[in-house]
């Protein structure tokens, strides 16, 4: 059954991934990030009181379809509105974010795993995450748009 639940998450998140290129296209990177960031939202709120089975599934797939979606929309977003110079800076510090976030996600579990009260051991470590989307969905709007999808955007609509 455990099986059963991480692969929901992982099935969203390749139907989220192979969406992105579309939803990018049609709506933009920003409102796409925008858009990923709150599926993931969602899908956290979903599963922190989750009381059934059922509900925490849906809340995994949701959140599934979110972080495929930011895991390949943040990077094209990012590689289209740096330059060139400052292109591999940016990639190796997302690498460093995500090794953090890993790290950092390894421990945060490993410390609540010695609470004695079970349904704190699972919920906090799925609602800490909730901070980073509320971030995303603020922040997202106070950067620029890719230039390259501002260009595709105006040709399209000149035509």
């Amino acid at each position: 059954m455990k099986g059963l639940v991480n692969a929901c998450l992982q099935l969203g998140a390749l139907v989220g991934a192979l969406s992105c290129s579309a939803i990018g296209d049609a709506l933009g990177r920003r409102k796409s990030i925008f858009l990923a960031g709150l599926l993931a939202l969602i899908g956290q709120i979903l599963q922190c009181p989750a009381f059934s089975l059922a509900q925490f599934i849906v809340g995994r797939v949701i959140l599934g379809l979110g972080i495929g979606q930011l895991s390949v929309t943040v990077p094209v977003w990012q590689s289209e509105s740096s330059s060139a110079g400052k292109r591999g800076r940016q990639v190796i510090a997302a690498g460093i974010f995500i090794c953090v976030g890993f790290a950092s996600s390894s421990w945060i579990n490993f410390g609540l795993g010695k609470v004695s009260f079970q349904p704190i051991q699972w919920r906090i470590p799925l609602a800490i995450p909730i901070l980073f989307s509320l971030v995303i969905c603020f922040s997202i709007f106070a950067l620029p748009e890719s230039p390259r999808w501002l260009v595709r955007w105006t040709k399209s609509k000149a035509q």
